[in-house]
């Protein structure tokens, strides 16, 4: 099941947070690793869903720490552990950066994501 997410209104951080909700007991997250997850991503602006992995037909598989996905993944991802929902707020630098991911992510847009690992290889 997907995770709710909801943004508190306040300024958002200006640098990358990484809080583990659920700490899991699989194996550990390394760099260079494939990730399956499952994410829900919103805007702290408004709280508004801009993506999630549910949209696409159910999890993703990824390259981690390799630069194939934001740096906020990449940084915040590696070193958690199978089974482990992790809260990511992503300021603009660690996000998508001055383009941002029009139409829906701005430059100036923190992301808020919620991500489920659920194996790695």
């Amino acid at each position: 099941k997907a995770a709710q997410v909801t943004v508190p209104k306040t300024a958002p951080p200006t640098t990358l947070v990484v809080q583990p909700l659920i700490k899991g007991a699989g194996p550990v997250v390394k760099s260079g690793s494939t990730i399956k997850i499952n994410y829900t991503g919103v805007l702290w602006k408004d709280g508004k869903k801009f993506d999630a992995s549910a949209d696409h037909g159910g999890s993703w598989s990824t390259p981690i720490g390799v630069g194939q996905v934001i740096p906020g993944w990449d940084k915040g991802l590696v070193g958690q552990t199978v089974g482990s929902r992790v809260l990511l707020v992503v300021p603009p630098a660690d996000g998508y950066g001055a383009k941002g991911n029009l139409p829906k992510v701005g430059p100036k847009d923190t992301l808020v994501f919620v991500v489920d690992i659920l194996a790695t290889t």
